[in-house]
C-alpha cells in the first residue's frame, strides 16, 4: 500500500507520460485519475491544495481525451 505522497507523485508522472502518446492512452489516464483519487481519499494533509487541484486537472484531461 503506497502512501498518498507516492500515489500523487505517480499520478503526476503518469499524466505526463500519457500525454506524450498519440493518441492519448485512455487507460493510463483512468489509472492516473484513480491514483489521484486514492491519494485525496486517504485523508493525508494536502498543503496548498495541490493534490485536489491536480485531481481536477487529471479529470478534465480524461474528459477531453474521450
Amino acid at each position: 500500500e503506497a502512501s498518498a505522497e507516492v500515489k500523487i507523485s505517480a499520478a503526476v508522472a503518469g499524466l505526463g507520460l500519457a500525454l506524450r502518446e498519440r493518441p492519448v492512452d485512455r487507460a493510463k489516464l483512468a489509472a492516473v485519475v484513480r491514483w489521484a483519487e486514492e491519494a485525496a481519499a486517504s485523508g493525508a494533509p494536502d498543503p496548498g491544495g495541490y493534490g485536489e487541484e491536480f485531481l481536477a486537472l487529471a479529470r478534465e484531461v480524461r474528459e477531453l481525451a474521450k
